[in-house]
């Protein structure tokens, strides 16, 4: 798999959960038109550990999540699979 593969898997991630808008100029870069243009694989993981540990941390939400499910599973332990 090289970098444009990766960063297009990342953005199909990110457009299906909440919560992963962090990675999204990371994915942008790395799907650039010129391959010249995008970031090497280190350069992009340099990229993923400068975001904020907290951030890296966040819950992630299906974006068909109800808030109902959200509250349950966040405060409840509850998961209704």
């Amino acid at each position: 798999m090289d970098i444009y593969q990766l960063g297009n898997a990342m953005m199909y991630v990110i457009k299906e959960y909440d919560g992963l808008e962090p990675l999204l100029p990371l994915a942008q870069a790395m799907t650039r038109q010129n391959p010249d243009d995008r970031p090497s694989p280190s350069v992009a993981l340099d990229e993923l550990e400068r975001i904020n540990w907290w951030t890296r941390r966040r819950r992630v939400w299906r974006r068909d999540d109800s808030p109902v499910y959200r509250f349950l599973v966040k405060f409840c332990c509850v998961t209704l699979d």
